[in-house]
């Protein structure tokens, strides 16, 4: 049996970085910046954030501000190669400027600049905050906050489904197949098939119903809290699908 084959994400054929794109390091992300006027006269502290796999994120301080500067890479650093096309970055920044006015203040975060050439982009800064999944592998349990947390993604749902002509051109789920779809389903129907056909029924499910739109990855290491309740990061895998 061909387990998958029906919503098997498209191939991936570009493996290596665009000619055309230019790579941030923590090395040369102060010389980025100031050539695009992203950031002030005077000292500019650089840092790298860790914690994801699929991009290189920065925390960037500059004349007693502070935002964060991201950029997308085609392969992540895992154990075993994969890849993503790093347009997704380009459905990110879309989903959060849509999404902004529709959830509570501070849980998007605000787009800042673009860089669509090179696949970056400059965003508000969280509050001083806490990553939710460290708190909680800490013994920190706070049931306000997790009530808090389904009630805005039930706002979410119920706001891009009241309001399709805004979501609805995020139907398209590239980066889901490439991110979700093939690495936590395809990949393990072939390599335990006797899980397959049930695992079908699954992504057959998120590949053809759309009713809103999904964050795609709304686990406890996106959600960073803090005294206004908490700032809901990465969006590279959002789609207007089955929430």
């Amino acid at each position: 049996m061909n387990a998958g084959a029906a919503g098997r994400a498209p191939p991936f054929v570009r493996d290596t970085m665009p000619s055309t794109m230019f790579e941030i390091t923590a090395a040369n992300a102060e010389s980025y910046l100031r050539d695009r006027g992203w950031v002030g006269p005077g000292p500019v502290t650089i840092v790298p954030l860790a914690g994801g796999v699929s991009n290189v994120v920065f925390r960037v301080e500059n004349g007693g501000k502070r935002f964060v500067l991201k950029q997308s890479r085609p392969q992540l650093r895992t154990r075993d190669a994969w890849f993503s096309d790093v347009t997704r970055i380009h459905r990110e920044v879309a989903v959060m400027q849509a999404l902004a006015d529709l959830l509570p203040p501070l849980t998007v975060p605000s787009v800042l600049h673009v860089d669509r050439d090179h696949f970056a982009y400059a965003m508000s800064h969280a509050p001083p905050a806490a990553v939710w999944k460290e708190a909680l592998l800490a013994g920190i349990i706070d049931p306000a906050l997790g009530e808090r947390t389904g009630r805005v993604l039930g706002m979410m749902h119920e706001a891009s489904s009241r309001l399709r002509e805004r979501f609805e051109g995020f139907a398209e789920r590239s980066a889901f197949l490439q991110l979700r779809i093939e690495p936590f389903y395809q990949r393990v129907q072939g390599r335990r098939p006797e899980v397959a056909a049930a695992l079908q029924v699954l992504v057959d499910e998120m590949l053809t119903r759309t009713e809103a739109l999904c964050h795609g990855d709304y686990t406890p290491k996106n959600l960073l809290i803090h005294g206004h309740g908490f700032t809901l990061v990465d969006y590279e895998t959002c789609h207007f699908g089955e929430p």
